[in-house]
């Protein structure tokens, strides 16, 4: 199962690319990054038709993947602002357990393995960045991807405990989680881009880096 869920975070509007872009000269995507089918996973939140301040259960992907975000919970769902930052929709998780669900799907977190990932989120944080806020979660016990902010640091981890194959598991013996950290402030605006990519496909080594409003801070 994958979950986007935010404490105390607003998010303006969140695409994600579950597969490398290709060469194709379409380019409709977010900003003009792709195509709708290369993006397989583009959330806009000026998409949802609804008045403001009102639930959204669902959360439909206007990329080249059919599936999108549920919450059937009521209590948990978050709220539409139709006037956020730079006049763009918005959608407010108020810290308490507002979350949304991604069934699990082969684009993004039961097939592969892939060589290449690509991730970006457009988000506000609240009053305080010191609590743990889990923004984007996939994968399970042993395996899997995870952005959140906790300390006044934004972090994207990505963990592999399994020894099962080439590369495996990540990092020296009993470290099995290795991430790109960068520092944050509260309420302020950000355009968080993570790229994923391995040396050759050869499963052996690789690189993951982070860009926080189009500035590279870790690799």
């Amino acid at each position: 199962m994958t979950n986007i869920y935010y404490n105390k975070v607003f998010i303006l509007c969140a695409f994600l690319c579950a597969i490398s872009f290709s060469s194709a000269q379409n380019y409709d995507g977010p900003g003009g990054v792709g195509s709708d089918a290369d993006n397989r996973f583009w959330f806009d939140a000026n998409t949802i038709n609804q008045a403001d301040g009102t639930s959204v259960n669902t959360w439909n992907n206007q990329g080249g993947n059919t599936n999108g975000f549920t919450q059937t919970t009521g209590s948990d769902q978050p709220l539409l602002n139709l006037t956020g930052p730079n006049n763009q929709s918005e959608l407010n998780f108020d810290g308490t357990n507002d979350f949304f669900d991604l069934a699990n799907n082969s684009d993004l977190n039961s097939g592969g393995p892939w060589n290449e990932r690509s991730f970006v989120l457009v988000f506000t944080t609240g009053s305080e960045v010191s609590s743990r806020q889990v923004l984007y979660e996939e994968g399970g016990a042993i395996r899997g991807f995870n952005i959140y902010i906790e300390g006044g640091d934004l972090f994207f981890s990505g963990y592999n405990q399994p020894n099962d194959g080439i590369g495996s598991p990540w990092g020296l013996p009993n470290i099995e989680q290795i991430s790109t950290t960068t520092s944050i402030t509260p309420s302020t605006s950000y355009i968080l881009t993570v790229i994923y990519e391995q040396d050759g496909g050869d499963n052996t080594s690789g690189t993951i880096n982070g860009y926080l409003n189009n500035s590279n801070f870790d690799t």
